[in-house]
């Protein structure tokens, strides 16, 4: 299974729900929101006040529940 596999089936069932992400791109960059959408490429993490973040999920390197639930690397 692909790192790309295992970040979608953690995303599966969490669409809305607030999530952390630390994404690999120049640096890495830590990212929390809510889990707008997604789908087999890309991910989009919606912010307080309307910010939104479109990720490649190629690029992500962890990600977990915001609440500090078990997440996927």
């Amino acid at each position: 299974m692909e790192c790309c596999d295992i970040v979608r089936n953690f995303l599966e069932g969490r669409k809305g729900k607030e999530i952390r992400v630390l994404v690999e791109g120049g640096g890495f960059h830590p990212i929390a929101g809510k889990l707008a959408d997604f789908n087999d490429s890309t991910m989009m993490i919606e912010q307080k006040g309307g910010v939104r973040y479109l990720i490649d999920i190629d690029y992500v390197i962890s990600v977990a529940d915001a609440e500090g639930a078990e997440g996927a690397e």
